[in-house]
């Protein structure tokens, strides 16, 4: 059956929206998201929302059962206080969803919006124009007075697995961000991606402390890491201009350090690749006397070469010998 989202049709009750009458019927309709496409005007539509098979703004339940295997609720405007509900706290909440679903086989979103980009004309060539499909703020006003102790939080993504009222269940497999580009043409180039972008701040003010990942501890975990990289060579490694650490496809670690690079080679030895330059040993411990002689053999009068390096800035030679 064709359906249609009633959300869309908002346009033809704006302009009547002037009381409380109004509001009430806009939100319901809003609240109604899935219907006949058979409902082509508002009459309809606020009648089919009247008639709907549990209350809009009650809290749904599992016997409430819809099409689709899906119990509804759906949006709802209006700083509404919430209690117990989708957040788990009390709390205002200017725009609230809150729906069951059961036993669905297909992908489900709560909220779900694009955002579609065509250029026919040449873009500014100095500023460009930028799109975002979702935007969310937190400002404080400038008539604030007061020390604040709550955080202010622009995007908060949360999960909550219920106890199970009786048995056990598993849940293979959760993240709260993610991501990805879904569809990258043959023809299409694009320059930089980014998965994710801490900008620096625009501030004339005073940060005290600012971090562009903060990580805090990870208790209560079987296998815990603060970061966790799948990859290896070079999509495996951390990245700095003219350095980086990356996991190699031989299960080995390799840092590089501009034309210097420190990895365990393949039989499990430490390499230092100092490309022709010499090792320097700052504040090194060093000694002007030895101890009683040893059992070792003798050393010959001519070893096989020096090895140069700087000890406390001045340069030093230590001979080495044939194995």
């Amino acid at each position: 059956m064709a359906t249609t989202n009633f959300v869309d049709n908002v346009t033809l009750v704006e302009a009547s929206w002037l009381n409380d009458v109004d509001a009430t019927v806009y939100e319901k309709i809003s609240a109604y998201t899935k219907v006949d496409s058979e409902y082509v005007d508002l009459a309809t539509a606020v009648a089919a929302a009247e008639a709907a098979d549990m209350p809009l703004l009650a809290v749904p339940t599992l016997d409430d059962t819809v099409e689709g295997a899906y119990l509804k609720r759906g949006f709802f405007l209006g700083h509404s206080v919430i209690g117990n509900g989708m957040t788990e706290l009390n709390a205002f909440c200017g725009l609230q969803g809150d729906e069951y679903y059961l036993n669905v086989e297909q992908e489900v979103r709560g909220i779900s919006y694009v955002v579609r980009n065509t250029r026919t004309v040449a873009d500014e060539a100095t500023l460009g124009w930028d799109f975002f499909a979702g935007q969310f703020a937190v400002t404080v006003q400038a008539g604030n007075t007061q020390y604040i102790r709550g955080n202010q939080k622009a995007v908060v993504g949360e999960l909550y697995f219920k106890n199970p009222t009786s048995g056990s269940y598993t849940v293979q497999k959760a993240h709260n961000f993610q991501a990805t580009i879904v569809e990258m043409g043959a023809n299409v180039t694009l320059t930089d991606w980014y998965g994710y972008v801490v900008n620096t701040p625009v501030s004339s003010g005073t940060i005290t402390n600012g971090y562009g990942l903060y990580i805090l501890p990870m208790t209560g975990i079987t296998n815990a890491a603060a970061i966790r990289i799948s990859g290896e060579d070079d999509g495996g490694q951390i990245k700095w201009n003219d350095t980086s650490i990356t996991q190699l496809s031989t299960n080995k670690l390799q840092i590089t350090l501009g034309a210097t690079i420190i990895k365990e080679d393949s039989s499990g030895k430490l390499e230092f690749d100092l490309d022709s330059r010499q090792l320097v040993l700052t504040d090194a411990l060093v000694a002007t006397t030895v101890g009683a002689a040893g059992a070792a053999s003798v050393l010959p009068a001519n070893p096989t070469g020096y090895w140069r390096v700087l000890i406390g800035g001045v340069e030093r030679k230590i001979p080495y010998y044939t194995a």
